[in-house]
């Protein structure tokens, strides 16, 4: 019986019902998860490919840091809490409150598109589940590292900003400037992934066993920027960055631009970004959504600049393209994901000084 259901039938059952039958059904048979080679896995299989890839690019974290984060990451989707426990084990993990975190998603996935397949259904509920475990991977790792209490808080100050910064609790306050002050050259606050940055060079050097603050509202932000380049999440945090970059310019974009303001400016964009990466981006689309003019999406995000007369590359195009020339993890991100497939064309005309591509 369960063998019929849809992903979202199955995973009601698990919050409803408190299935274990059904949970065993999503572990055991429910190969909805894949690899970057292709290859549709299980979910344990799934979790295991992350630490594999932690070993890479959380390197400064210690093999139990992040055994400690798969460990969890596996209980978070499987555990059920038992009928007699204590008040103090009602505080453990329940996995249906990670279960019904999809279930909200997917629900507002089909409030926008109601007239989907079963089958694009099941596409969608693929993508949701896999963004939602690589996310709490991460999130797992951020805890394992904070349970080992190997680092501690430090606010930068620099010409009267401050960058939040976490250091080795070896090292004392006034060796954390020096220290600053010796290995950062020219350090700009007001550049949108400064800090992570310096954080970065801080790891390197210190070993620290640290991953940068998560923003409550915005975890997908700040995944982009710890290397997990190969799944969804990251498509996700380079829109974030974008989508903050061009706001924070909202007075250097175009008059019909201008006119969106810094809000609607930044959903649009990470409107576009989801669409690209789903594979459904449509001009069209964004023009209703967002009440502006077919002539002004086209020189800001086109999808079909390459076909005009003179190749002109879109505004939104030429600054993704502007941020990751500075950052070799973010152009891995766009080629792995085919967000951007001139990418390179564009980088290469930007070099020269050109606005227009081959």
């Amino acid at each position: 019986m369960l063998k019929g259901l849809s992903i979202a039938e199955l995973i009601q059952n698990i919050i409803s019902a408190n299935d274990k039958s059904a949970i065993r059904e999503f572990h055991q048979n429910r190969t909805i998860f894949q690899t970057k080679s292709g290859k549709q896995v299980l979910f344990t299989e799934y979790v295991e490919s992350l630490r594999q890839k932690a070993s890479t690019w959380a390197s400064s974290c210690s093999p139990d840091i992040i055994d400690q984060a798969y460990n969890l990451t596996i209980d978070k989707f499987s555990r059920l809490p038992e009928s007699n426990q204590s008040e103090q084990k009602q505080k453990q993990i329940d996995c249906r409150n990670y279960f019904k975190a999809f279930l909200d998603i997917f629900d507002k996935k089909l409030t926008e598109k109601p007239n989907i397949t079963e089958i694009e259904k099941e596409l969608v509920s693929a993508q949701i589940m896999q963004k939602l475990v690589t996310k709490h991977f991460y999130l797992s790792l951020k805890e394992s590292m904070r349970n080992s209490n190997t680092s501690s808080r430090y606010d930068w100050e620099i010409n009267g900003n401050k960058i939040t910064l976490y250091f080795p609790r070896t090292i004392t306050g006034s060796e954390r400037r020096k220290w600053l002050e010796d290995n950062i050259e020219n350090p700009d606050p007001n550049k949108p992934i400064e800090r992570e940055k310096i954080q970065d060079i801080i790891n390197q050097k210190l070993g620290q066993n640290y991953m940068l603050s998560l923003d409550d509202s915005m975890a997908y932000n700040i995944a982009i920027k710890q290397q997990l380049i190969n799944e969804q999440i990251s498509i996700e945090g380079l829109a974030s960055t974008i989508a903050d970059e061009k706001a924070q310019s909202i007075d250097k974009q175009r008059p019909a631009i201008q006119k969106l303001g810094k809000k609607q400016l930044k959903e649009m964009i990470i409107c576009i970004f989801d669409d690209l990466s789903d594979g459904d981006y449509k001009d069209i689309e964004i023009v209703r959504k967002f009440n502006i003019s077919k002539a002004t999406l086209s020189r800001f995000a086109g999808s079909r600049w390459t076909e005009n007369e003179n190749n002109t590359i879109p505004d939104l195009w030429k600054n993704t393209a502007q941020v990751l020339s500075g950052n070799s993890i973010f152009i891995e991100v766009a080629k792995d994901a085919g967000v951007l497939p001139k990418i390179n064309d564009i980088l290469d005309n930007i070099k020269k000084g050109n606005t227009n591509a081959k």
